[in-house]
């Protein structure tokens, strides 16, 4: 009997594993702790809560499958060091704007309106260590430019999520 349960031990704890993979990795899951910032532009300061993407599994997986966003609400995607960066939109049923930002937090670049589960690779200026996906229409319904300053951003050098903000 007791060689019946050690020989299922190990499938138990494979399926255990393969459960917690699949609740991760799951659409629709609740979003992490929030960063809070805000945004100067003409229009006045907008401020926003928005989850990190710190690691390059969180900046890989990004908003995929994500049916929804607050309109003050989004992701930012926290990169090592600056320079040219590529960002996708396949998996990702939600048009965006994506806001690239100089590690100054000035807004470099706005791609506005973005293809929903598209291919095609979205590339940065040089010299972006940071960039912000919102909802889409809402850069321009706040009248956010390039130019414009984002102000509270994360360190790049933060290895950890959000503790209090």
């Amino acid at each position: 009997m007791k060689r019946f349960y050690i020989r299922w031990i190990p499938v138990l704890l494979s399926l255990a594993a393969a459960s917690a993979i699949l609740i991760y990795w799951a659409p629709g899951e609740n979003p992490p702790d929030t960063w809070s910032l805000t945004i100067d532009s003409t229009g006045g300061t907008h401020r926003f809560a928005v989850e990190l993407a710190l690691t390059p599994q969180a900046r890989v997986r990004g908003l995929m499958f994500r049916e929804d966003l607050a309109d003050d609400a989004g992701m930012l995607f926290v990169y090592d060091r600056p320079g040219v960066q590529t960002m996708w939109m396949k998996d990702t049923p939600l048009s965006l704007d994506m806001l690239f930002l100089d590690p100054d937090g000035v807004i470099r670049r706005i791609v506005r309106d973005t293809v929903p589960r598209s291919s095609a690779t979205i590339i940065s200026p040089r010299d972006i260590l940071y960039v912000l996906e919102l909802r889409a229409g809402v850069t321009h319904r706040l009248g956010i430019e390039a130019g414009d300053q984002v102000r509270n951003l994360p360190s790049p050098d933060q290895s950890s999520g959000p503790s209090s903000r």
